[in-house]
């Protein structure tokens, strides 16, 4: 495989979005945006009291630090 190749390769695997993160709060949504970072994403209202976040994660480490383990 060429040099050219494989760093094309490698470039395009760096570039898929980790695992999805859903993250449901029961709080309204206008707490929730208050607090959290502006770069996280943006929930959005579900249900009357409570929200949701879905993000794709930026790397793969994202989901053991943010808790989501199994077990």
């Amino acid at each position: 495989m060429s040099t050219d190749r494989r760093f094309l390769t490698r470039s395009m695997s760096r570039a898929q979005p980790g695992p999805p993160v859903d993250v449901t709060f029961r709080a309204p949504v206008e707490f929730v945006r208050a607090r959290l970072p502006a770069g996280l994403g943006v929930p959005e209202p579900s249900g009357e009291h409570g929200c949701r976040l879905r993000v794709a994660c930026p790397d793969s480490d994202m989901g053991s630090r943010s808790g989501r383990r199994g077990g």
